[in-house]
């Protein structure tokens, strides 16, 4: 599960909760450990269709599910694939669904989803839609609170897919934004051969960003400061080389699920907050890694 796949269920939890009802899961090609982020029922299909771009196949499948299960509300990650599979869904179904939702009403007897709009601007209040999009970093992901996760028998679905998919492009991380990024290699005042810092992101790859110091020295493009003033990361990694670790810095990297630093101090506040510190010249280790890789493509 992603971060947000994970604040998706702490979601379902709530909602399920407020009408002491429950959360099934639709597992499309894959398994986890559903039963610690709160879910009571499982549906996992593994058919290969689902690894690919199919997304008419999985709209038959959610609206199969809503059929025969009677859902009250079908939950989607407001994100690039959730977007796309659950708009489909909502379009089947003849529902008006609710984009941006971060939070339900307080009252809940009311039955009310706040929603964001105008790039965050605007907050509207609503009643709550079958179909609810949930915003990343707007609940909080369950810890062990253990439900039974039963699996259940799949559904039929209509597998022949009308789109095919002749492979995924490669992508230039370059060109995507940070906070869509699931590993990002920061960098900082530490690093200066700046050449060999993006051999490693190519080789690990990984997308780059940077402090605001390294920004201010045009070594990194200012879209992709990291920090409370440029990105805040939703990255499932983060590596940084020779970031000492400023207070804005730090709220950039408050949603990364990992962080490893590479830093000569040890008392740092990215170290101290970092799942895994290295304690060394970020130069002489991002050059290590080089020396690693290229020893183990002549090892092939």
């Amino acid at each position: 599960l992603s971060v947000h796949d994970a604040e998706l269920l702490a979601a379902a939890r709530e909602l399920a909760d407020g009408y002491s009802s429950g959360v099934l899961v639709l597992a499309l090609g894959g398994q986890d450990d559903f039963a610690s982020h709160g879910v009571d029922r499982v549906v996992s299909l593994s058919d290969p269709v689902f690894n690919t771009y199919a997304p008419e196949v999985r709209a038959d499948v959610v609206c199969r599910m809503v059929d025969q299960f009677d859902l009250k509300h079908i939950l989607f990650c407001e994100s690039l694939d959730g977007g796309d599979l659950g708009r489909r869904v909502a379009a089947r179904l003849g529902e008006r669904p609710a984009a941006q939702v971060f939070k339900f009403s307080e009252e809940f007897s009311a039955t009310e989803v706040h929603c964001s709009g105008r790039g965050g601007l605007s907050e509207f209040i609503l009643p709550a839609p079958r179909v609810l999009f949930i915003c990343a970093g707007s609940f909080h992901s369950l810890c062990d609170v253990r439900h039974e996760a039963r699996e259940l028998e799949p559904v039929d679905y209509a597998a022949a897919a009308k789109l095919e998919c002749d492979g995924v492009l490669s992508i230039d991380l370059d060109d995507m934004v940070l906070e869509e990024c699931a590993f990002v290699i920061g960098a900082g005042n530490g690093v200066s051969d700046w050449v060999s810092l993006h051999e490693v992101a190519a080789v690990l790859n990984g997308a780059v960003g940077g402090s605001r110091v390294a920004c201010d020295s045009g070594n990194i493009e200012r879209h992709r400061q990291i920090g409370a003033s440029g990105c805040k990361l939703l990255a499932r990694c983060y590596l940084a080389f020779g970031i000492s670790g400023a207070i804005q810095h730090m709220q950039g990297i408050e949603e990364c699920e990992q962080v490893v630093s590479v830093n000569i101090d040890p008392y740092c506040p990215l170290v101290k907050r970092s799942d895994l510190a290295v304690i060394a010249d970020a130069e002489a280790v991002i050059k290590s890694i080089l020396r690693q890789v290229a020893v183990s493509n002549v090892g092939r």
